[in-house]
């Protein structure tokens, strides 16, 4: 139960990010995975226009990478990210908007490839400079259903990522001056360091 579009939690973000699945590699799975940003931002070597990922030596089955629109094609940096080990790529738009990433040169992909809009991008990528090490996440396919002529709503398509989204935690404790303070995360905003 996979469709073209769903909604990325990350832990430790306040609110969801909606991604669109690339038109090439396979769906997302069920389970958490680790985000980490790539190393050049948009997998490219501008100069010579050929992808590189110079952290490959980071990436497992359970990360994707993340990288910026631009510079190389959308299946070239998909290819790059196989090549690595990696379990797919996030794109980030590098104008306004979201789309489907075309990729006629990475049908045969067997990685995940999906795109985030700018904004949600920028959150992301600052999230994953206070994380070197990678943010924890989800790729939630949704569907819809309409509920009347003029209204729908949407959920998971699975029903296994139902869990994953129930258990997020959006309260947390922190400490000013040895007194402790707890808080909630309102659904707006970017990414808090709990180190902070």
């Amino acid at each position: 139960a996979n469709s073209w579009w769903g909604r990325l939690y990350v832990v430790g973000l306040p609110s969801h990010m909606q991604y669109f699945r690339a038109h090439f590699g396979v769906p997302h799975d069920d389970k958490t995975i680790r985000l980490v940003a790539a190393s050049p931002p948009n997998m490219c070597d501008e100069s010579a226009r050929i992808p590189i990922l110079n952290n490959a030596e980071e990436m497992d089955d359970r990360t994707v990478i993340v990288a910026i629109r631009g510079g190389c094609t959308f299946g070239e940096k998909g290819n790059k990210a196989q090549e690595a080990g990696a379990a797919g790529i996030l794109f980030v738009n590098n104008i306004e908007g979201n789309d489907h990433p075309q990729g006629p040169d990475a049908h045969c992909s067997n990685t995940t490839a999906s795109m985030i809009n700018k904004d949600d991008g920028a959150h992301l990528l600052k999230a994953l400079r206070h994380k070197q090490d990678g943010v924890k996440g989800r790729f939630v396919s949704m569907t819809c259903k309409d509920k009347t002529p003029s209204t729908s709503y949407c959920f998971p398509a699975r029903t296994s990522d139902n869990e994953f989204i129930s258990n997020l935690e959006y309260t947390g404790k922190m400490v000013v001056d040895g007194v402790e303070f707890g808080f909630i995360m309102g659904e707006f905003g970017s990414w808090m360091n709990p180190i902070i």
